[in-house]
């Protein structure tokens, strides 16, 4: 993974505080670690009072569940009730032949991909979404005095950390961003923020998709809402746009797609790369994710 020249803004009602942050090359290297087992009397012995233990603690993790789902503020009696009735005006409308009305039931359904919050970070191009894994490491301490990489497909935190080494050389990745949100989320943690990307390149569609869904269904929730735009690019007006791809730089994440054709990448790639997208501006993404007089902070891939 790569990233280059990214800019953080951070706002709270009219403050503005502007910090440019240049990026490091992203590397990944996963290690595996064999583990032996003695077996000895003491060791089992040991062995069945760590069962014990866990046995504990999984009948607590159940009741925390249970506690959970007692308390969700989601009420699956009345939303099946509220769609039994959704039917039936709708059937009904279908038999009067009721038009008008069909054609606003058809319209029924509410997204709630989107919700305005009190804290909100937009991510503005997303790319592979390695933003939001190092927007969620921020809310984590350090284990064994290092910090270590989120695995969002495992749901756990991962066995690579910020400044290890590979064969005697300093891993690349870097710890501006987590650090930065460590130092301007206001003593909030990253589980008290929704979370907004945004990215053009339909070739990271299906992976963004997946990261949000995974990070979505996990429990307990490392952020408090993810949602990503895809094929979305921030511009000046809202509406059909277009985006130039990229076609000659797989290895950084086809970082040179652009809105302008002639960039030297899009030429490279044979200029007739276009593919269509749809234009949001910072105005409607502010307006749609954050909550009147709450705190977000805006991140620029230039």
């Amino acid at each position: 993974e790569k990233e280059v020249g990214c800019t953080f803004w951070t706002m709270k009602g009219n403050n503005l505080v502007l910090m440019l942050v240049t990026g490091l090359v992203f590397m990944s290297l996963l290690y595996n670690n064999d583990v032996q087992c003695k077996l000895a009397v003491t060791e089992l012995l040991s062995e069945n009072e760590n069962e014990n233990d866990d046995d504990t603690q999984t009948a607590s993790a159940r009741e925390e569940q249970r506690t959970a789902r007692k308390s969700d503020k989601f009420d699956h009696e009345a939303n099946s009730r509220k769609v039994a009735r959704w039917r039936a005006s709708l059937q009904q409308a279908i038999q009067s032949k009721d038009k008008e009305n069909v054609s606003k039931l058809r319209r029924g359904f509410k997204s709630n991909i989107v919700i305005p919050c009190e804290y909100t970070f937009i991510d503005l191009g997303a790319n592979v979404g390695d933003t939001l894994r190092k927007f969620i490491d921020s809310g984590f301490p350090e284990i064994d005095g290092k910090q270590w990489l989120f695995n969002h497909e495992k749901a756990e935190i991962g066995d690579i950390c910020y400044g290890c080494t590979i064969t005697g050389k300093p891993r690349p990745e870097t710890w501006t961003l987590p650090k930065y949100m460590k130092e301007n989320m206001k003593g909030k943690q990253p589980e008290d923020y929704c979370y907004y990307g945004v990215e053009g390149n339909p070739t990271f569609t299906s992976t963004l998709k997946d990261a949000e869904l995974r990070v979505m269904n996990m429990d307990p929730r490392p952020v408090r809402h993810v949602h990503f735009f895809t094929q979305h690019i921030g511009t000046g007006k809202d509406g059909p746009s277009t985006l130039y791809l990229d076609k000659v730089n797989p290895a950084d994440n086809f970082w040179g797609s652009s809105i302008y054709k002639s960039h030297w990448d899009v030429a490279k790639s044979g200029g007739d790369t276009g593919t269509p997208v749809t234009g949001i501006t910072l105005t409607t993404l502010l307006r749609e994710t954050v909550k009147p007089g709450g705190h977000v902070i805006v991140k620029n891939r230039c």
